[in-house]
C-alpha cells in the first residue's frame, strides 16, 4: 500500500557521513530523511499488526456469531427477545469484513498506480473518499435493519449522485434551493423562525433543504471562487454516543456530496482500514505525530478547498456529567470565571474547547459555518448502556444550520464568546430532543 521504507542502517550511515563543519540545511535535510524513514516504518509495521489481527479476528466473530445464535436461540424464541447477542456479534462480523474490504480496494488501487506523482495521488485520495462512502453507507444500511436505526436531519438532507446516493433529489416539492441560504444575511440558521434553536423545523415543511450545504456535483473539484455555494466549511459537531462521529462521515459523504477533512483521535489508527484510507486524505490523527493539535487543525483548514469539510468535534469527547464538572472546575482555576458561569448552564454539551475551532478560523477565512447536534445516539455512553438500548426503540434526530463566513465575528476574544454562544443553542436544541436516558446534569 505504500512503498517501502529505506533500510535503517542506510539512513544511520547517511547521517555519519555528513561532515560534522557541513551545512546547517544539509544536515537538517539529512535528519529529516531518517526522521521520515523511521516514521514510515512505524507506520508499516503497525498496519501489518493491525491487519494481522483483523485477518484473525474475522473466523473468531464469526465462530461467535454461530455459537450465540445457537445457544441464545432457545431463549429468544420463548421470550420472544430482540436477538441482541445476534445482532451484535452480526453487526461485528460485517464491520470487520468491511475492513477487509477497504484494505483490498486500497491496495489493489496503489498497486495499479503507484507513482508518487501530484496527480496520481489525488486519483488515489479520490477513489479513498469514493471507498469510504460505499462502506460507510453498507455499514449504515446494516445498522437500519440489524438495529433498526432511523435518522431523521433538519433540514433534510437530499441524496447526492455520489457513491451511497441513489441519484434522487428526496421531496423536491419543498421548493428549489439551489441558491441556498448562503447568500442571504440572516445567518443560514435552518429553524431561523425560532430564536432559540429549538428545532422547531422537525416536522419539515418549507426548511430549507441541504443543498445549502453543498452545490454540484459530490467529489468534484472546483476551482476557487467558481460558486459561492460551493464554499468550503468548517463543521462543529456535538460529540455524544456511539458511532455518531461515523454516521456524520456518512451523511456528508454520500449525501451532502462534501469531501470531508477530518480530526481524529490517534487510537482509530488500530482500524487498519480507516488508518490506510485516512491515511490518503486530508486528516489529523491528535495527538499528532510532530506538532501540536491546533498546529495541526491549522494546516487541515488552510488546504481547504471548494467542496472540502473540516469536521471537529470542539468539545474533545463524549459528554458525560463527570466530564461536565471537570472541564467548569479547570475553567474556574484557570481564572474564567464568566465562561465558566456559562458552562455550568450546559445542561447536555461540554463547553467547547475553541483552540483548535479558532485556528481552523483564521486560516481558512473564507469557509463558512456549520454547527450540527443530534439526540438518540448519546444515550449510549457505556457497554452497558449499549446491551440495554439495542435495538433502537427510538429515531435519532440530528439538526444543522449554516453560518456564512462574512457574519462571524472578528478577533479571537469575540469568536470564542460567539462561540460558546452558538454551543448555547446546541444545548438548547438538545435539552427539546433529548430522549430518556440521556446522559445530562
Amino acid at each position: 500500500m505504500t512503498t517501502p521504507p529505506p533500510h535503517p542502517s542506510a539512513a544511520a550511515s547517511a547521517a555519519a557521513s555528513v561532515p560534522s563543519d557541513a551545512p546547517a540545511s544539509v544536515s537538517a535535510s539529512v535528519s529529516a530523511s531518517a526522521s521520515s524513514a523511521v516514521s514510515l516504518a512505524v507506520t508499516l509495521g503497525r498496519r501489518a499488526a493491525t491487519t494481522a489481527l483483523l485477518l484473525a479476528l474475522i473466523p473468531l466473530t464469526a465462530a461467535l456469531l454461530v455459537a450465540v445464535t445457537v445457544l441464545g436461540a432457545p431463549v429468544s424464541l420463548a421470550t420472544r427477545g430482540p436477538w441482541r447477542q445476534t445482532r451484535v456479534a452480526g453487526f461485528a462480523l460485517l464491520y470487520l469484513l468491511a475492513d477487509l474490504a477497504g484494505l483490498v480496494t486500497a491496495t489493489v488501487v496503489f498497486l495499479r498506480d503507484p507513482s508518487p506523482r501530484p496527480a496520481a495521488r489525488r486519483r488515489r485520495e479520490d477513489t479513498a473518499f469514493r471507498t469510504l462512502a460505499r462502506l460507510l453507507a453498507v455499514l449504515r444500511r446494516a445498522a437500519e435493519h440489524v438495529f433498526r436505526l432511523r435518522v431523521e436531519v433538519t433540514p433534510a438532507v437530499p441524496r447526492g449522485s455520489g457513491p451511497g446516493g441513489d441519484g434522487s433529489h428526496g421531496d423536491a416539492s419543498d421548493g428549489d434551493v439551489s441558491h441556498g441560504d448562503v447568500s442571504h444575511g440572516d445567518v443560514s440558521h435552518g429553524d431561523a423562525s425560532h430564536g432559540d434553536g429549538s428545532g422547531g423545523d422537525v416536522s419539515g415543511g418549507s426548511a430549507p433543504r441541504a443543498s445549502a450545504l453543498m452545490g454540484g456535483r459530490p467529489y468534484e473539484r472546483v476551482a476557487p471562487g467558481s460558486d459561492p455555494r460551493r464554499a468550503p466549511l468548517l463543521v462543529l459537531v456535538r460529540h455524544a454516543g456511539l458511532g455518531d462521529s461515523f454516521l456524520l462521515l456518512q451523511i456528508l459523504l454520500t449525501e451532502a456530496g462534501l469531501r470531508p477533512h477530518t480530526v481524529l483521535k490517534g487510537a482509530l489508527r488500530a482500524d487498519p482500514c480507516l488508518d490506510v484510507l485516512l491515511g490518503r486524505v486530508p486528516h489529523c490523527f491528535v495527538p499528532p505525530a510532530s506538532g501540536t493539535a491546533v498546529d495541526g487543525i491549522a494546516d487541515l483548514a488552510a488546504g481547504l478547498r471548494p467542496g472540502d469539510a473540516l469536521v471537529l468535534f470542539p468539545e474533545g469527547g463524549n459528554f458525560t456529567p463527570r466530564r461536565h464538572r471537570r472541564v467548569i472546575a479547570m475553567l474556574r482555576r484557570r481564572g474564567l470565571y464568566r465562561r465558566a458561569a456559562r458552562a455550568s448552564r450546559l445542561h447536555y454539551v461540554l463547553p467547547p474547547r475553541d483552540g483548535g475551532a479558532l485556528a481552523a478560523l483564521a486560516a481558512a477565512p473564507t469557509a463558512d459555518v456549520v454547527f450540527v447536534t443530534h439526540a438518540g445516539l448519546d444515550v449510549i455512553d457505556s457497554v452497558r448502556t449499549a446491551w440495554s438500548v439495542l435495538p433502537f426503540t427510538r429515531g435519532v434526530r440530528a439538526h444543522w444550520w449554516r453560518i456564512p463566513a462574512a457574519a462571524i465575528p472578528p478577533g479571537e476574544e469575540a469568536r470564542s464568546d460567539w462561540l460558546l454562544t452558538q454551543w448555547e443553542r446546541v444545548d438548547r436544541w438538545t435539552a427539546a430532543h433529548a430522549v430518556a436516558r440521556t446522559p445530562h446534569v
